[in-house]
């Protein structure tokens, strides 16, 4: 059934989600099991093409044919939004395989494969693990691919086994996996349904098993959508995969497994509502609390595509509040405000209005995003978090977001800049439990979150400015008295201009929207 977008409170995110692209107009009519329409299909640049039709081959010549080769994540949603897509990752099924074939060994016998059949397009071929010590002593089978083709065009490709039942630890977003799971199973894995789409890639009928052909002429795409992605992306909604027909009791089990998560449910009310309903909350929460910085991605997404968070996000979020603050590097957090800062302006702004605002949780929901969000684990592990905040002034943060917004007469600020600005900004229209400074908060949650000089810089400098110009002057000097009466100014107006103007100068920055906000701030 279709999921309607969540109503946001005055105040919140807009996540009006965006028209259409022409090409995007006709999802309507694919579904779950349909071939891919060739005017989604056409926009597979070649060199994916050349890949897919590579993999087929070599599989077929291997005496493997019956493997299933999927393209998964966002290479698919954004195929179905009227992209053109990049980062092609692919999934392998060897459920049905010997023990002995996996992706390791496949990749490795690739190398001397294309060696022996130049017919194949490629010139050189490279593969080599993109995960960390701790991921390989849990067995995953994770490779990055690298293909250079005869016109020396240079393509990375993430492959994977299809991942059944994952298992993660108190202390660790990597999991534990079993790398023999079906195609349904591993969509479940994904955090968001636009997200858990799957193109299952096969040659057409009566095209040659060896014949490389061109462009996709020779390949057809069966599209898998076992979990609503397909309808969220015309609702323009994100929402998490949740097991289909799965009994409650069961699902409980396996998300309320301390005393904490029982007792959190039954605050929710999450006792009380449809069966339903309840699964869709309580395997999200099951989603974040496995890997809290998906509450991030979610969040980027909303930010990304202007989508509505499902209402269901909501309920979920509580059981992965602490753990994101303990479990996450805050380096981690970083890069994906980094990605929203790259949206530009408004998303960004909408991103913390959303972060700030939207309250939630048991009780009287006087729970907000901001403090697990802004900072993390440091480089020592030390967990530096903003603290609880108690009350947000969205009209004074939206005062200080339009001194930071750029005017168009100076180039516009790269993401560090962005986004260490406007945290700034609402850092500083905040009340804290506590009652620290904003400097003092602003440079906590930085250092949480390992920033750059450049993000950090770019609230300092204006919150440092306007404290300059407000303090009381210097003294004047027989210098400075000399100086007013040339000038014709009081020894007082002098020491303000002075002060001013060496405030001014701290914001270090040619642009004009660093000093539009400190003076935003002594206004205040």
């Amino acid at each position: 059934p279709p999921h309607p977008n969540a109503t946001a409170p005055p105040g919140t995110m807009d996540t009006t989600a965006e028209a259409p692209s022409p090409a995007a107009s006709s999802i309507c009519n694919v579904s779950h099991g349909e071939k891919l329409p060739e005017e989604f299909a056409k926009r597979i640049p070649t060199s994916d093409s050349e890949i897919l039709k590579f993999f087929l081959c070599f599989l077929v010549d291997n005496g493997l044919a019956g493997v299933p080769v999927y393209v998964n994540g966002g290479y698919v949603r954004d195929l179905l939004l009227g992209k053109t897509p990049d980062d092609l990752d692919l999934t392998l099924c060897l459920k049905e395989c010997p023990a002995e074939v996996t992706v390791a060994s496949l990749l490795d016998a690739m190398g001397k494969y294309i060696a022996k059949k130049p017919e194949c397009g490629f010139t050189e071929f490279k593969n080599a693990t993109i995960v960390s010590n701790e991921v390989k002593d849990k067995h995953l089978d994770t490779y990055k691919a690298h293909f250079t083709n005869k016109d020396g065009v240079k393509t990375e490709v993430d492959v994977m086994p299809t991942i059944g039942e994952e298992k993660y630890s108190e202390d660790s977003r990597t999991p534990t996996r079993d790398q023999r799971g079906s195609p349904e199973e591993d969509a479940l894995r994904r955090d968001l349904t636009i997200g858990a789409l799957l193109m299952r890639v096969t040659r057409r009928h009566g095209s040659n098993g060896g014949d490389l052909g061109s462009g996709t002429d020779m390949l057809q795409f069966e599209l898998l959508d076992f979990y609503g992605g397909v309808e969220d992306i015309r609702q323009g909604v994100l929402r998490s995969p949740c097991p289909v027909g799965r009994d409650l009791a069961d699902v409980q089990k396996a998300v309320l497994r301390t005393e904490e998560a029982t007792k959190l449910a039954a605050a929710l009310g999450i006792d009380s509502l449809p069966a339903p309903e309840a699964v869709q909350i309580l395997w999200w929460g099951k989603v974040l609390m496995d890997d809290p910085l998906r509450v991030c991605r979610a969040l980027r997404f909303a930010a990304k595509f202007r989508f509505s968070l499902h209402p269901s996000f909501w309920k979920a979020v509580p059981f992965a509040l602490e753990p994101l603050q303990t479990k996450v590097a805050g380096t981690r957090k970083n890069t994906e405000y980094q990605k929203i800062g790259g949206y530009g302006f408004q998303a960004c702004c909408e991103f913390f209005e959303l972060a700030f605002t939207r309250t939630f949780g048991p009780g009287d929901g006087d729970l907000r995003l901001a403090a697990a969000l802004l900072g993390g684990q440091d480089e020592k592990s030390k967990v530096k978090m903003l603290s609880k905040v108690r009350a947000f002034d969205l009209e004074l943060f939206r005062s200080y977001a339009s001194a930071l917004r750029p005017d168009g007469s100076s180039s516009c600020p790269g993401a560090p800049e962005l986004v260490g600005g406007l945290m700034a900004a609402a850092i500083a229209a905040t009340e804290f439990e506590g009652g620290e400074s904003t400097i003092a908060e602003f440079s906590r949650a930085c250092d949480g979150m390992c920033v750059s000089n450049a993000m950090r810089e770019a609230g300092l400098a204006p919150l440092n400015a306007s404290l300059n110009m407000a303090a009381a002057p210097a003294p004047p000097n027989a210098l400075d008295r000399r100086v007013a009466e040339a000038v014709v100014l009081s020894v007082e107006e002098l020491g303000r201009h002075v002060q001013t103007w060496e405030a001014m100068q701290s914001c270090k920055s040619r642009a004009p929207q660093r000093r539009n906000f400190a003076l935003a701030l002594l206004h205040r």
